[in-house]
């Protein structure tokens, strides 16, 4: 037991660390939609023309109102997707780990999204552990045995339950495990039959949702298909425009930190290559990364208050493109085959669940979740991170910085929220109809702003919050 506990007293420590950190984060965003009636009414209704998300659905509903369980769900789930980062990557050095670790806390638009927000993480984070960890029992697991077989069962129609994109990828992997073990051990492999079969099921189940025929059709009010044009060249051109509109936009919003890592990860081995090309890939990478700040100055004096418009996010796609281009230079001029194969299994992958969102939406960096863990997987694997004391210091005070920041910023948030509740009431107390309330401080570190409170918001807020249904608010 010692011996397990010491050599897991990282993972320990993290899952404390992200559970403290989980215990200051409010809801935001759509949460009140779950934490009331509205989202029982959809409950009871079997989120019939809502979605198929029916897991991801319940799961919001569930953790909105547990607030002290909901901590260590998200503690568990983060800390059981860097375990797998470091199974998948092949990568077991302490500073990886550690590196990873701070880069899933980071606080940018995808800890927002995806973490923070508590419908967004049972969607997205929820989803992504359970098909992990299928994926890890299909690839990586030699000898299967039983529990094995009834995880991939199970898990195998409950990933297909959170988020369509998701769906779709486990789809195509699973019969990916089909035909490479196959090949590979020339028989077929009866755990990947089993979890093909049980996809199908699982997507057979999200998709006979009735919405979903309204989604094709273009009636839903939500989600939809966004290349559809009056002319033919309109419809064909719309998806290269979204794909830096909306793809390639949102994944630096959201990856950016990770993009930073894997962008000194290949200066520093372009350093010590002794290829007579380096002057050139220096100017090349000056010249992006140049071009990649004007897009980004050219997005900021653009910067609508609040809000991206996606005229202007579409410059955000262009400076990722260029911040990307250095990248992929690097790692086709200065790394061997094998590597390269591995970074491009992880490119395939992140093309699989990033891509469809050319031609639907809506779209926000927590789509991209996936991507985001697949670019700290292809850090693992381009560097050892055994740098010396110096390096792994730096990164430990890295992350121990980061969490600081989450911490006191995410405290300094939730009490804001709180004083939020307690002005309104008071203000009620005194038979106020209109409540004044002050923005929400550091509001941008939550998903949708105070200033997009509608008359469902407000209602929402007064059941929770056991305020007359009639208040209204200003800001």
């Amino acid at each position: 037991m010692k011996k397990l506990l010491k050599e897991n007293k990282f993972y320990i420590i993290y899952f404390i660390a992200v559970s403290l950190l989980a215990f200051v984060f409010p809801l935001s965003g759509d949460d009140l939609t779950w934490v009331t009636s509205d989202g029982v009414n959809l409950l009871k209704n079997g989120f019939a023309d809502y979605n198929g998300r029916y897991l991801g659905n319940i799961s919001a509903i569930v953790l909105t109102r547990l607030d002290f369980v909901r901590p260590f769900v998200k503690g568990f789930t983060l800390t059981t997707i860097l375990y797998l980062i470091e199974k998948f990557s092949g990568n077991n050095s302490k500073d990886y780990i550690s590196l990873s670790g701070m880069l899933l806390l980071f606080p940018s638009m995808m800890l927002i999204q995806g973490v923070v927000w508590t419908a967004g993480f049972a969607n997205y984070c929820l989803s992504a552990m359970l098909i992990m960890v299928c994926l890890y029992i299909i690839f990586y697991k030699e000898k299967k045995n039983f529990l094995h077989i009834i995880l991939l069962v199970v898990l195998g129609v409950a990933g297909q339950l959170f988020m369509e994109t998701y769906t779709l990828f486990t789809l195509i992997m699973s019969a990916f495990a089909i035909f490479y073990f196959a090949v590979k051990n020339k028989k077929a492999d009866f755990a990947s039959i089993i979890y093909f079969i049980s996809c199908i099921a699982g997507a057979v189940i999200m998709f006979t949702n009735s919405v979903y025929g309204s989604i094709v059709s273009g009636k839903h009010n939500y989600q939809s298909f966004s290349v559809k044009d009056e002319s033919l060249f309109g419809s064909l051109l719309r998806p290269i425009e979204n794909l830096f509109s909306k793809v390639f936009s949102n994944v630096l919003i959201g990856c950016f930190p990770v993009m930073i890592v894997l962008f000194i990860i290949c200066i520093a081995k372009m350093k010590k290559s002794n290829s007579k090309n380096k002057k050139i890939v220096t100017a090349v990478n000056i010249i992006s990364l140049l071009t990649a700040v004007a897009f980004g100055v050219v997005t900021a004096l653009e910067f609508p208050k609040y809000q991206l418009i996606e005229e202007v996010k579409i410059y955000l796609g262009f400076a990722c493109f260029f911040i990307f281009l250095p990248i992929a230079l690097m790692i086709f001029l200065y790394f061997d085959k094998k590597t390269k194969l591995q970074v491009g299994k992880y490119l395939v992958m992140i093309a699989i669940t990033s891509l469809p969102f050319c031609i639907i939406g809506p779209v926000g960096s927590r789509c991209f979740l996936p991507a985001n863990l697949f670019m700290i997987m292809i850090a693992g694997t381009l560097h050892d991170f055994n740098d010396g004391k110096k390096v792994s210091k730096a990164i430990k005070t890295a992350g121990v910085a980061v969490f600081i920041l989450d911490l006191v910023c995410y405290s300094i948030i939730s009490f804001s929220c709180w004083k939020k509740v307690e002005t309104a009431r008071a203000q009620v107390e005194e038979g106020k109809k209109v409540v004044q309330l002050e923005k929400t401080t550091l509001g941008f570190m939550l998903h949708a702003p105070d200033e997009e409170w509608h008359h469902l918001v407000a209602r929402r807020f007064c059941e929770h919050n056991n305020l007359p249904e009639d208040t209204k608010f200003e800001f």
